[in-house]
């Protein structure tokens, strides 16, 4: 009980560091200008070209780390250091309280990766008839090397071997980043507070983490369009990377290590969208999913979206150290991803004589602060203004639905699609498995209307807040965190998959359940004793009310009931922690 306190107490002053925020950090300098990346660009689907960099020179499936268990302490206070370093009496007690938990829960050593994988890559070798769905060659990009950061546990006996058993995943889907993915921006410990928080903690605890980069970020940076608040991206970015996952425990284990059926998905504002994306996919192809936080997300692309976001910038609310998000959503919607149902049809919400030059930036990953003394004073002068004008009318009436209020032929009737067939309220609204959003009434980023109707699914369970998108962060990610350390999640009962004898020479599992396969001498397909095997499909096990509410008997009582410490944590710390 003492150690759950302190976690509590722990959680209540760092994790109000936890927002959506970054701050400008080095990126990887390329020598092509941003005209030669966008030509590049151009030519890409279904197609190799050479790399700006490439996969060896980005190093991909690099360990970037290795900390064994009798050093994994003094590394993490390292980082709460580097984070929380400061004279000030909130620094102090932060860097306490945080060094407590580490001493409590912190047993693993930890190895951190860069990794690299397609959706090519595994087409020949994962036998589920939903695969090409998410990754096959239709999909735009499936044959392009996405990337991002593995934190893996190592032995609470010491070494660098991995933790033996069947463990549950951790999927971090990060919040908006301009051109420091979690691939690329590893420093130790300096790294970002969301890598110290969602990345080295978990695998700490004994869980494997993937931290994805998503679709035009990492190694497949300036090679493909980046990708916003487009659905398919995240699959086919994501999807890859899991898999990889799993086959690194397995494969450098000898069978001893398998990454569990069992996996958890969090994620705020970007985050908050993609994570249930991911999630939903990852539980078609049959992993078994424990629950989601799906922070401030921007759900309903199809209509609350671009209406509430102008209505932000109208009224003056909107903050200025995001507007780099409409030069992310303009590039990806003018003819960019080739799977937008407006893709070449003279539907681009941004203006013809702006979209070069919003695509070269948004392509060639300046910082944060390239984009936004593009855009000066006025954001919303590179979209198109009949666009903006139907967008105004719809939030001047309250109409919640643009496209049903006025769809033209000629005007809107690629546009409508493009924008519905990445809302995601459908899918939170039909949830198999516990999705627990998090919103804040005041957010004026993503404004309340994206959340989906929370009544017309059990599943789906929703933590109302207060402040902005930004200060949202703390009571949305301190409840996503807190997830992990609970029985909800450390003592959920695992399908063990592991071997202590080593790989087995042949799959013994049922033909039922779908597997990964290889090739043999003949050429002929023949189950794999080298890569994990899935669960049989059909979904989770029936949750517990642990799993499918917001929690309330394992302390999440007592976290809330002390909202009011937040004035005792120090605001400049927060994001210091962040970033």
């Amino acid at each position: 009980m003492r150690s759950v306190s302190v976690l509590l107490l722990l959680i209540v002053c760092i994790t109000s560091s936890v927002t959506a925020a970054s701050l400008e950090e080095p990126s990887l300098s390329f020598k092509l200008t941003g005209l030669k990346r966008f030509q590049q660009a151009n030519t890409i689907r279904n197609s190799n070209i050479d790399a700006l960099r490439s996969e060896a020179e980005f190093g991909c499936n690099t360990i970037l780390d290795t900390i064994p268990a009798d050093q994994i302490q003094d590394f993490l206070n390292g980082a709460v250091d580097a984070k929380f370093g400061g004279d000030s009496a909130a620094s102090a007690s932060t860097t306490a309280i945080l060094k407590a938990t580490i001493s409590t829960r912190s047993t693993h050593g930890i190895q951190v990766r860069r990794v690299c994988a397609s959706c090519q890559d595994f087409e020949d070798i994962i036998d589920h008839p939903d695969y090409q769905r998410y990754c096959g060659s239709q999909v735009y990009g499936y044959n392009q090397t996405f990337s991002g950061l593995l934190v893996l546990p190592l032995s609470q006996n010491g070494g660098t071997d991995f933790q033996p058993g069947t463990l549950p995943g951790v999927v971090w889907a990060h919040p908006t980043i301009v051109n420091t993915p979690p691939s690329t921006s590893y420093t130790g410990t300096s790294s970002s507070g969301q890598t110290l928080i969602f990345g080295f903690m978990p695998a700490s605890m004994g869980s494997p983490v993937i931290m994805p980069d998503y679709f035009g970020y990492g190694v497949s940076n300036a090679k493909i369009y980046k990708a916003y608040v487009i659905r398919q991206s995240y699959e086919t970015s994501v999807i890859p990377i899991w898999y990889t996952a799993a086959r690194i425990l397995r494969e450098e284990s000898n069978c001893q290590t398998e990454l569990a059926n069992e996996l958890t998905v969090t994620g705020y504002s970007e985050g908050g969208y993609s994570g249930p994306i991911v999630a939903t996919a990852l539980h078609t192809l049959g992993w078994n999913i424990l629950k989601v936080h799906a922070g401030a997300a921007p759900a309903r692309s199809g209509s609350a979206l671009i209406p509430g976001l102008l209505q932000s910038v109208d009224l003056g609310v909107y903050p200025s150290a995001y507007g780099d998000i409409f030069m992310l959503l303009g590039s990806s919607y003018s003819t960019t991803y080739q799977d937008v149902a407006n893709f070449g049809k003279g539907q681009d919400v941004v203006k013809p004589e702006f979209r070069e030059e919003v695509i070269n930036l948004v392509m060639s990953a300046p910082g944060r602060s390239n984009l936004l003394e593009f855009l000066g004073d006025d954001w919303l002068r590179i979209f198109d203004d009949e666009f903006l004008a139907w967008a105004r009318d719809v939030y001047e009436t309250g109409d919640p639905d643009p496209c049903a209020r006025r769809f033209e032929q000629g005007f809107n009737d690629f546009i409508c699609p493009a924008f519905k067939d990445n809302d995601i309220t459908e899918l939170l609204e039909t949830t198999p498995f516990p999705i627990q959003m998090c919103h804040s009434v005041d957010d004026e980023v993503v404004v309340y209307e994206n959340l989906p109707n929370i009544t017309k699914n059990e599943n789906l369970t929703l933590l109302t807040v207060t402040g902005s998108h930004l200060d949202a962060g703390f009571p949305c990610l301190t409840n996503a965190f807190m997830y992990l350390t609970t029985p909800a999640f450390q003592e959920y009962p695992i399908q063990a998959k592991h071997s202590v004898d080593g790989c087995p020479t042949s799959n013994t599992s049922p033909s039922s359940s779908p597997t990964f396969v290889s090739q043999n001498s003949t050429g002929e397909s023949s189950p794999s004793s080298a890569l994990p095997v899935l669960p049989t499909g059909g979904g989770p096990p029936e949750p517990s009310s642990l799993d499918t509410q917001p929690p309330t008997s394992d302390g999440s009582q007592v976290l809330f009931a002390g909202f009011s410490l937040i004035v005792a944590c120090n605001v400049a710390s927060v994001l210091v922690f962040w970033n």
